[in-house]
């Protein structure tokens, strides 16, 4: 990766023919899960690379999405490997509205995702409902603990445990359930401690909250 690490000015993707370049990329979009798989390695720049490449840069905030500069080669290097056998919680739906870490005065838990009241909301990996919280509506912002309606999952054999489903408008599991991955649990909502639509979603290992994007990425 010599190229990407030594990048000392900006390329546009949609005018470069360096092809080792191209590769270098290519082949961190398909490590980080932007791109389909090693099928796409190929050193040519088509729709698949751009497309890929623009989410990432949307995904970590960053703007000129055919722009390759030191700023975006160093987060795109930076970036987790994508993690196997997770799927995304809105179905590439939405957008990131707020990250995981340090918000105010306080520590934000999880992701949020922000998509449309009703948007459906899906198991990212095979696992057990533990528990659900149900019947609390928009501006009741104690119900659930602030999660509002919430879905608590267990799971093994995945680099986390316990996944939770936040704010939601509905619920369609019941505690003890068994789920699959990709199987629609509830639908995206307001409720509880919440100032729109939009989905909260954490990750947890042994009961601590920890970084979602380090664990399945992209995320949306």
């Amino acid at each position: 990766m010599v190229k990407l690490r030594n990048l000392e000015e900006t390329i546009n993707l949609k005018e470069t023919n360096d092809t080792e370049l191209i590769t270098e990329i290519q082949a961190n979009l398909v490590r980080t899960g932007y791109l389909l798989g090693s099928q796409e390695i190929d050193g040519i720049v088509g729709d698949r690379t751009l497309n890929a490449f623009a989410k990432f840069k949307k995904d970590n905030f960053m703007t000129d999405p055919y722009l390759v500069g030191k700023g975006s080669a160093k987060v795109l290097l930076e970036l987790p490997e994508v993690k196997q056998g997770s799927g995304m919680p809105t179905n590439g739906i939405g957008w990131i509205s707020s990250r995981f870490g340090p918000r105010g005065s306080g520590q934000h838990r999880g992701v949020d995702i922000a998509a449309n009241c009703g948007t459906p909301v899906y198991a990212v990996a095979n696992g057990k409902v533990q528990n659900i919280v149900t019947g609390c509506t928009v501006g009741d912002h104690s119900c659930g603990g602030g999660y509002g309606n919430v879905i608590y999952l267990s799971h093994s054999g995945q680099s986390y445990n316990e996944t939770r489903y936040a704010h939601l408008t509905s619920v369609s599991v019941t505690s003890g359930q068994t789920v699959t991955k990709g199987q629609p649990i509830g639908t995206v909502g307001n409720t509880g401690h919440s100032t729109g639509c939009h989905l909260h979603f954490e990750t947890r290992i042994s009961g601590t909250a920890v970084n979602p994007l380090n664990h399945i990425n992209p995320i949306v």
